[in-house]
């Protein structure tokens, strides 16, 4: 939001130091993000950064320091009022399913998803999960499109033989 300001004020040029006590907001900034409000806010500062030096500053929170104690305070009252709804981008929400499907899987298999799930299995079982995973086994779908196999479809002809559909 002060970025935001201080471009609508038309700020001289010189330099600007943004002080904030949140350090994943700096990491966030510093980083490529699909976030839409990260990506205005790096708009918003890419845009003063061609007018002024723009630093951006960590400073420990609840420690006294004047200006940031009633920054708390006005946010902890804008918390508290109605919030603007805004959506989510398409790579967000995916973002958001994975990460989630991600903990439910290590909550109910007790394991990392995607790596220690496969490490007590043998090499055998873990190229069939691999192979059923990938699709390239021996299942009608990718053996037609190896030119071996006549069609793509299931014997239940409802269907292409994947994985997906066998399980």
């Amino acid at each position: 939001m002060a970025a935001q300001h201080m471009n609508k004020l038309q700020a001289p040029a010189g330099k600007m130091v943004f002080l904030t006590d949140s350090l994943s907001a700096i990491q966030a900034l510093e980083a490529k993000s699909t976030d839409s409000t990260v990506q205005k806010l790096q708009r918003e500062l890419a845009q003063l950064s061609e007018k002024a030096e723009i630093h951006l500053q960590w400073i420990p929170s609840h420690c006294g320091i004047a200006g940031n104690e009633s920054a708390d305070v006005l946010a902890k009252e804008g918390s508290a009022k109605e919030q603007i709804y805004q959506p989510l981008s398409f790579q967000e929400v995916k973002t958001l399913i994975q990460r989630k499907s991600a903990v439910d899987w290590k909550t109910n298999t007790g394991y990392d998803y995607g790596k220690d799930s496969l490490k007590d299995l043998s090499r055998t079982d873990q190229v069939i999960i691999f192979r059923l995973r990938t699709g390239h086994c021996r299942l009608n779908k990718h053996l037609y499109r190896l030119g071996i196999s006549q069609t793509a479809l299931c014997q239940c002809q409802q269907a292409e033989q994947t994985s997906e559909h066998v399980l």
